[in-house]
């Protein structure tokens, strides 16, 4: 059983440092090669067996003058996670070069984006899904000149597109995290268009957490016999 709980009250987001849109600009665009250091860094998990290769875009983009986060709504008719919200991305073809190659493919594909909008940051370690069967490259991103009524997104695979504000991920009235009796607890971001959970979640905790460690801490906890190829980003 999963119980949701906010992280904690606004009153409580207590900092001496101002958290405005020139702040989060600075972490993530002034800081840009300090960041993508500390994303290579993540730890890596050992598989049992050889599992399937995926890879995922996160993309950053600006959207009415904020750097923000585009994510995707999978359509409600896909057998595998529908209706739930994600980040562009798909299994890899033994013909892509790289992850980071499958990530843009996928990205492209489904969103209907010109590939030249699209400047490839960094290739974060890989994630297991909860299976552990599938070895997932988040490729972070920044998607230019974006503009939503430009795209022409699948229909089979997407179900909407929406973006979110940093300044609004980052702030805790959209934290929130999910315990499971299992021992694992993830993150949840309840405010956004869509609710934002599961792994998609888990990434964006990740990205949020290197470029804001002082005052973002990650939710995201495991079972201890699981936590070691997880322990740089805890």
């Amino acid at each position: 059983m999963a119980v949701f709980r906010p992280l904690q009250s606004v009153r409580q987001f207590t900092t001496r440092i101002v958290v405005n849109e020139q702040f989060v600009r600075q972490r993530i665009l002034g800081d840009k090669e300090a960041l993508i250091k500390r994303l290579k860094r993540g730890g890596r998990f050992r598989f049992t067996r050889p599992p399937k290769n995926a890879a995922v875009v996160i993309p950053l983009c600006e959207m009415d003058g904020r750097l923000s986060i585009l994510f995707t709504l999978r359509s409600p008719h896909l057998y595998n996670h529908g209706g739930q919200v994600s980040f562009p991305g798909g299994k890899v073809d033994d013909t892509d070069a790289s992850r980071s190659h499958t990530a843009v493919r996928e990205c492209v594909e489904e969103l209907g984006i010109n590939r030249d909008k699209i400047d490839v940051w960094v290739e974060l370690q890989e994630f297991p899904d909860r299976t552990r069967t599938f070895c997932i490259t988040p490729v972070l991103c920044f998607i230019n000149d974006l503009e939503l009524e430009e795209l022409k997104p699948s229909e089979e695979e997407v179900g909407d597109i929406f973006t979110t504000p940093i300044t609004s991920l980052i702030h805790p009235s959209n934290q929130g995290y999910t315990s499971f009796r299992n021992g694992w607890t993830f993150p949840v971001f309840p405010n956004c268009k869509h609710q934002v959970w599961g792994m998609t979640a888990v990434m964006t905790e990740v990205l949020l957490a290197n470029a804001f460690s002082e005052f973002y801490k990650m939710k995201l906890r495991l079972p201890d016999k699981k936590r070691k190829p997880f322990e740089k980003w805890l």
